[in-house]
């Protein structure tokens, strides 16, 4: 017989008189939130999703995901895990019954249907509501102060994060679609717009954008997802099945996500390269061959755009690590641009008809952020908008306040940056009103050559406003090899120190040139502009810090191993 619990869980928990932002107790109390709170749109799609009761907020980022349930269910349970560990964001998910706490973590891989919800490391600890008071509060204290992650260890493995593991995932696929078919290989640039299709199509059937009634419509019945097209048809039809698709896809959505010539590119697609996206899509591991956690564990609908842009970290890597050094070119982790946005942003009282630009976008995880963030505010202020204002408002937002330029020439970073954003964009709407907009062809405003520009920043031929409010960024890091690059080129055209050969320093000379009166920089930089003590260098900190006024400095480079790869 079960003790009887006089408290709430509240009470228990010492989160009775907590107070917005450190704890939300409703989801009115973060409808109600004021501008400036970090990740409220995550939050909000989380207790939507999840159907919450209540969100610890910490250091600026949802830290524990509560929900409260009449009994512990573990097919529910099972669920509920899937989606936390989709999203990435909060490290624990607290399910409160009516006589135990159970505790659970988002870095360890979701349960399959067969396996035991509470094993491998995903349920973290359990305890009794009736439990004495001291051991409450130990509880509580755990939770709030950190101590399980040391206590546990075991339940909180970054390398089964789902970025890492979805990135994995990809870049194998990728490796395999390499491999030349009757000796010929498929170019890199057909690789890359395949995958990022296919998790497009995936995000669409994951929010129920589109549907049976779709596929039916291109002549693939009785299917819902593209796992179910491979499966269903032999290789050859699907692949016609699948081109059919992307041409439908790229009457309804526009933009440009289907740019070139779909029917010559569907006539490179062997009935090999099929079969690997089967298997990705089934789940079979394309490193090994053995199964692996599959395609069903990915929520596209859960997962954040700003997790999914980080793609282009993996497509960078292709010929060598050398290659990517040389570039000076680094993944921004999220909660890295998270960070960076938060100081950047701290004194703007609104977001609105500001404008942002970022010199060297990548795979546009600044930008993303900055159109979440922006998105937030313009719906904050606009709640009873209809579908096609609050669509046009901010596909304005998309194409006029955020602006990017990457010299990537493969044009690869400015794809998938745009891709980033269209996820996002498409992330602020319901799935109705995306099905309305499908109808009338034009849902994804054009964004590579408008305000995604694939040009050097350095290139005389770019032409890009002088009136940012924001210039944000991870410029390229390395030092120039022997040949001058545009960058050294630009600096010395203009007279200005260049240290060491270091490329971030032409980012540092540039970006004022785009700025309005009293605009704003933040970047990620090396600490060796500001730390170095040669005289080119002394030479270059001297002239920057008479002409400009620097307002914060943050010193990361002890925490370097663990913010950045490589």
């Amino acid at each position: 017989m079960n003790a009887t619990v006089s408290q709430s869980w509240k009470e228990q928990l010492n989160l009775a008189d907590k107070q917005v932002p450190e704890f939300f107790r409703s989801f009115e109390e973060l409808e109600a939130a004021q501008i400036g709170i970090s990740q409220i749109h995550v939050m909000r799609r989380a207790w939507q999703d999840l159907e919450l009761d209540g969100i610890l907020y910490q250091d600026k980022s949802p830290y524990i995901y509560i929900k409260e349930v009449s009994s512990i269910d573990p097919q529910e349970t099972r669920k509920l895990h899937r989606r936390l560990w989709n999203q990435g964001i909060a490290p624990f998910l607290l399910v409160v019954s009516p006589n135990e706490f159970h505790i659970y973590s988002s870095l360890v891989l979701p349960a399959k249907e067969n396996e035991d919800i509470n094993d491998d490391h995903r349920l973290v600890e359990v305890l009794s509501r009736a439990a004495d008071a001291l051991e409450l509060r130990q509880f509580a204290r755990s939770l709030e102060f950190g101590e399980l992650f040391h206590k546990k260890p075991e339940s909180f493995n970054p390398e089964l994060r789902v970025d890492r593991y979805l990135l994995k995932n990809l870049k194998a696929a990728r490796e395999k679609l390499l491999e030349p078919v009757k000796g010929v290989a498929l170019d890199l640039k057909i690789i890359h717009a395949l995958l990022w299709r296919v998790i497009f199509v995936s995000y669409l059937t994951d929010r129920k954008i589109i549907d049976a009634r779709y596929f039916h419509k291109i002549g693939a019945t009785d299917v819902t997802s593209l796992r179910q097209l491979l499966e269903k048809f032999p290789p050859k039809a699907s692949r016609e099945l699948l081109y059919a698709l992307f041409e439908q896809l790229k009457q309804d959505f526009n933009g440009d996500l289907f740019e070139g010539d779909l029917i010559e590119e569907r006539e490179y697609i062997q009935n090999s390269h099929m079969e690997i996206l089967g298997k990705l899509l089934r789940g079979d591991d394309l490193s090994n061959g053995q199964l692996s956690l599959g395609f069903w564990a990915y929520d596209f609908s859960v997962i954040p755009i700003e997790t999914i842009s980080g793609i282009y970290e993996q497509f960078l890597e292709v010929e060598s690590p050398k290659q990517k050094r040389e570039s000076g070119t680094y993944y921004t982790p999220r909660f890295l641009a998270k960070v960076v946005l938060d100081v950047a942003l701290e004194k703007f009282t609104s977001l609105l008809n500001k404008k942002f630009l970022d010199p060297a976008c990548g795979s546009g995880i600044f930008l993303v952020s900055l159109f979440n963030r922006l998105a937030e505010e313009w719906l904050r202020n606009n709640r009873d908008a209809s579908n096609k204002y609050r669509a046009d408002s901010l596909s304005n937002i998309l194409q006029n306040q955020l602006f990017g330029v990457d010299a990537d020439p493969t044009e690869t970073a400015c794809r998938i940056a745009a891709f980033s954003l269209y996820l996002a964009f498409l992330d602020q709407l319901e799935p109705r009103a995306i099905q309305e907009l499908q109808e009338q062809g034009n849902v994804l405003p054009k964004l590579v050559g408008h305000n995604i520009l694939c040009q050097d920043f350095f290139d005389d031929a770019l032409e890009l406003p002088n009136d940012f409010d924001l210039v944000v960024g991870n410029p390229p890091w390395a030092r120039g090899s022997n040949r001058k690059t545009s960058i050294e080129r630009w600096c010395e055209k203009e007279k200005l120190p260049f240290a060491q050969k270091q490329l971030a320093y032409g980012f540092i000379w540039k970006a004022p040139l785009h700025l309005k009166d009293n605009g704003l920089i933040c970047f990620l930089l090396p600490s060796s502009i500001l730390l170095n003590h040669q005289t080119k260098a002394l030479e270059g900190q001297y002239h920057w810090l008479s002409t400009y006024t620097i307002k914060q400095v943050i010193n990361l480079s002890d925490m370097r191993f663990y913010l950045f790869d490589g």
